[in-house]
This record gives structure tokens, C-alpha cells and sequence, in this order.
């Protein structure tokens, strides 16, 4: 049968020096600064108010891939990357026959705004998957966040004997809702439960002088059941950049951070 992974992925290049000026470059969609859950994503960049530049395509490792070369609103990379986006219609397709349907916009306030999410991913044969997201900030409609409310495939049961889903994700109450809770209607005993630190204030980490308002991370992921999980830690400098992450025997993998300036000036943080 067909598969596709849903991945919890991490992005550490929250920050960007352009000599004086610091972008937090760090987003928050629901999963705690920097993170996402994904299968896979379409961005548009632009070069000024009304001119498209490229898409990026994202995967769900967070990996990114930049679509730039535009024929009649058909877009797909120099690289080695045999992906389409079809601008049109709004269809991501791969070499194997299948495609995405992008449905899924990020609007209102929402840190992503104009990104894409996947709606309905069908393959060669027909088989599908939908998925479904919650309404974003400052909006009534529904698909327009990163927070993925349902996926439904073929193994999909019905609560109320009218919507059929296969996963299930609960949010907070919290000004960005932040995803709480993982289950299964296929197999009700995989269940994951997450929780994040409070609201912290975020220092850049350059000259560790100016302040950037406030954001939740992401503490730990956990197995229901089994009491195993994964658990974070962050730098001690308020930059919000994972530092460590336990894994769930108790091991543990921990970094630092070290600023490089490319030519022109700009610096980014990268691993030490």
C-alpha cells in the first residue's frame, strides 16, 4: 500500500545578522519555536510586492528544495530534484505518479502566512490520504494553519458514524494553539502527549542584547503507555536554539553554536 511520513522536524537557523540589523528568522506554528509537523510544505518567495521568485519545497526532515525554474506557472528545480508544482492548480507531483493537492494556506496572522500544506495526496492507483487542518489565527475558515487536525485514510473509523479519521491531534488553549495530544482510531493504543515551557523571552543571540518577544519551545514528546519520549533542552542564552535532546533510554546528544559571516556580510548561526 502507499505511505507517507508525518515528521516532527526541527529548523536551528532561527537567527540572521545583516551587519546591524538581527531578523528572527524562528517561527511558531503550533509545534513550539522552530519546529514543525509535516509531510511537506510549499513557500513562495518574492521579489518585491507583486513579482514570484521561487517556491520552496520543504519535506517532512525539514529539508528544503528550491523550485526556480517557471514554465507557464509550472515550477521545478536545477537540482537533481524531480518535483513539479503546478502554480495552476495548485498540485505538487512526483516522478512515481503521485501528487499532492496543496490545499491548505496559511492565513490571518500566522507566522507561515501564503505557505501550502497537503490536502489530499493520491498515487499512481488511486489511493488516497486527506488531510484536514484547524482555521489559522485571525480567520473563520478551516485549512488556512500548519496544525494538522485529521488524516483519514483507507483504515479511517467513525466516532459519530458521519467523519471518518484514522489520527486525531488536540491543541491548547494557548494564544497559538499548540498540538497536545496524538491518537489513533486504527490502533487506540499509540498515543503521543507533548508539553512546552512556559512563555520565555527571546534574546538575539549576536550581541545578546535586544529582546524579541516571547515564545514557547517545545519540551518533550512522549509514548503513551510505555513512559519513553524524547525530551529538549535549550540554549541558556534565551536564544531558544536546542541545545540537547535526551532520547528515550536515556542517552543523549547535546551541541553548541558558533556565528559565520558569508560574504556581504551576513551571519548565521550554524552548529559548532
Amino acid at each position: 500500500g502507499t505511505g507517507v511520513s508525518f515528521s516532527l522536524n526541527y529548523n536551528s537557523q532561527l537567527w540572521r545578522r545583516d551587519g546591524s540589523t538581527v531578523w528572527k528568522l524562528g517561527r511558531d506554528v503550533g509545534y513550539g519555536f522552530g519546529w514543525r509537523l509535516l509531510a511537506g510544505s510549499i513557500t513562495p518567495y518574492w521579489s518585491g510586492y507583486f513579482v514570484l521568485h521561487h517556491y520552496v519545497f520543504t519535506d517532512s526532515t525539514g529539508a528544503e528544495y528550491r523550485l526556480e525554474v517557471n514554465n507557464g506557472g509550472v515550477w521545478s528545480s536545477r537540482d537533481g530534484l524531480y518535483l513539479e508544482y503546478d502554480s495552476n492548480t495548485n498540485k505538487l507531483y512526483f516522478p512515481d505518479g503521485s501528487f499532492w493537492v496543496m490545499g491548505s494556506v496559511s492565513a490571518g496572522t500566522e507566522q507561515d502566512g501564503g505557505t501550502r500544506y497537503p490536502t489530499l495526496m493520491q498515487d499512481s492507483n488511486g489511493n488516497q490520504i486527506l488531510v484536514r487542518y484547524h482555521s489559522g489565527l485571525g480567520v473563520a475558515w478551516s485549512n488556512s494553519s500548519a496544525r494538522i487536525q485529521q488524516i483519514e485514510d483507507v483504515r479511517a473509523n467513525s466516532i459519530d458514524g458521519v467523519n471518518y479519521r484514522t489520527w486525531m491531534f488536540s491543541y491548547s488553549a494557548d494564544p497559538i494553539p499548540h498540538l497536545v495530544s496524538i491518537d489513533s482510531t486504527a490502533a487506540p493504543g499509540e498515543r503521543y502527549t507533548l508539553s512546552y515551557t512556559a512563555s520565555q523571552w527571546l534574546i538575539e543571540p549576536f550581541w545578546g542584547f535586544v529582546w524579541f518577544g516571547q515564545e514557547q519551545m517545545l519540551q518533550s514528546v512522549m509514548v503513551q503507555g510505555l513512559g519513553v519520549g524524547h525530551s529538549f533542552t535549550y540554549s541558556g542564552n534565551y536564544s531558544g536554539e536546542l541545545s540537547q535532546v535526551t532520547l528515550p533510554y536515556g542517552g543523549t546528544l547535546r551541541w553548541t553554536y558558533k556565528e559565520f559571516t558569508h560574504s556581504g556580510g551576513r551571519s548565521l548561526r550554524e552548529v559548532e
